[in-house]
């Protein structure tokens, strides 16, 4: 067998012919090798296809998904703010913003000095926004018509307009303070904006999009409408307010006071109808004039002595224990009082008044006797009554209890003094 097997080869050599006659052995070499390479890369590139296709499979087509599917957000208009008539006293509209994508911008030196001359900002500060490896940032925000038209007509790779929605006043400094203000992306700051946040705040909407190789958005099952926020209806008139205000301005330039409040009640239900600052301010332009002295909101937010109307309060609780009715007399006399070291005086010099006399002519005197009559823990009990050294509960953020000692600790002349709110 061995013999036979050798020798065949040799038998029929002659009669075996070449696939390719006349073509060299190396060269025929050099191809079979060069189809087994080709061959063994094919292999490879199959095998490689099958890992992405069949074994990553899920893996890169969730990457494609987030390359070219997107989910939008659309901003909810905030909700209006408007007094005891519906009268408009914070309401939203749709403004312009400039914004960039900075990965298709073609030349930032010369897109960011274009931009500065037509915005008005420092070029070197949008070069550093466009040079920025994102897909996303602002350029300006709540820009006029103007300008919006002006960027789009220079037409610039990478930079677009889109519109949001924008906090506006349209009673200017009317009620500034109680209404507060709403920062850029529309979350309250202070006022009603901050203490009716959560109900004047709509819900976003939202939809899926996909996005082609420019960046384009394109919807395809249409884009759900946001849910707008409530709209917050106060107590407050705008007609009183702006009286209000007008009238404390001119008193406190009068006399040439610091600050000072104004209160409007309605004495049948107890609601605010005016509140009154001196500073006011602006919400639609926070950073003018006095800025964030101005924006407090002072009837709340700070503790003042109450004044000749603490007599009401005083007698009030007076005629309310029994120990005086509105006919009972009081020797004023003359409209003056010794109260340990100090002296207490009227206006008036009224020798004799009643009760009724007193509240009348807002005696100081006459207050404090019956005041003495009542006794210092009756009347610190009556005032705990009416709510004094406690929070109303007034829908406005940063309420301050105010101060009471307790009155079995009084003195002569802080029971004198507490009874007609100075001292």
């Amino acid at each position: 067998m061995t013999r036979a097997a050798t020798s065949l080869p040799t038998r029929l050599q002659g009669r075996i012919k070449p696939m390719t006659p006349g073509i060299p052995h190396a060269a025929r070499i050099r191809a079979y090798l060069a189809g087994a390479i080709v061959t063994l890369g094919l292999t490879g590139v199959a095998y490689r296809a099958w890992g992405l296709q069949v074994d990553e499979g899920a893996h890169y087509a969730e990457l494609a998904d987030r390359q070219h599917a997107m989910t939008v957000d659309v901003p909810a208009p905030r909700g209006d703010v408007v007094d005891a008539h519906g009268w408009p006293l914070a309401v939203s509209a749709d403004t312009d913003s400039i914004w960039a994508n900075p990965r298709a911008v073609r030349d930032v030196t010369e897109t960011a000095a274009k931009l500065a001359a037509i915005v008005g900002d420092d070029a070197r500060v949008l070069e550093s926004k466009l040079g920025a490896d994102r897909k996303f940032v602002w350029i300006s925000r709540h820009v006029t018509p103007e300008i919006a038209l002006a960027v789009q007509a220079a037409k610039l790779p990478g930079i677009e307009i889109a519109r949001e929605p924008r906090r506006w006043y349209p009673g200017r400094t009317i009620a500034g303070p109680v209404i507060g203000r709403a920062d850029i992306d529309g979350k309250g700051l202070d006022g009603i904006e901050l203490a009716m946040n959560q109900y004047l705040t709509g819900t976003r909407g939202s939809s899926r999009a996909l996005r082609d190789s420019r960046g384009r958005k394109m919807f395809a099952d249409g884009v759900a409408q946001p849910e707008p926020g409530a709209t917050v209806h106060l107590t407050i008139d705008r007609s009183i307010q702006a009286i209000a205000e007008s009238a404390l301005a001119t008193s406190v330039a009068a006399n040439k006071a610091k600050n000072g409040v104004v209160f409007v009640l309605d004495v049948a239900t107890g609601r605010v109808l005016a509140l009154a600052s001196s500073p006011t301010y602006d919400p639609n332009t926070p950073n003018a004039g006095a800025g964030v002295m101005a924006a407090r909101n002072r009837p709340v937010t700070d503790v003042f002595e109450a004044g000749s109307v603490m007599k009401i309060f005083s007698i009030a609780t007076a005629l309310d224990a029994g120990v005086v009715s509105p006919e009972t007399g009081f020797d004023l006399g003359g409209g003056s009082i010794q109260v340990g070291p100090k002296r207490i005086r009227d206006v008036h010099h009224d020798p004799y008044g009643t009760v009724g006399d007193i509240v009348k002519r807002s005696s100081n005197v006459g207050t404090v006797k019956i005041a003495m009559r009542t006794g210092r823990e009756t009347l610190y009990a009556g005032l705990k009554k009416f709510g004094f050294a406690a929070r109303t509960g007034i829908e406005l953020p940063g309420e301050q209890s105010g101060l009471l000692r307790d009155g079995s600790k009084w003195r002569d002349i802080e029971l004198a003094t507490i009874s007609f709110g100075y001292g």
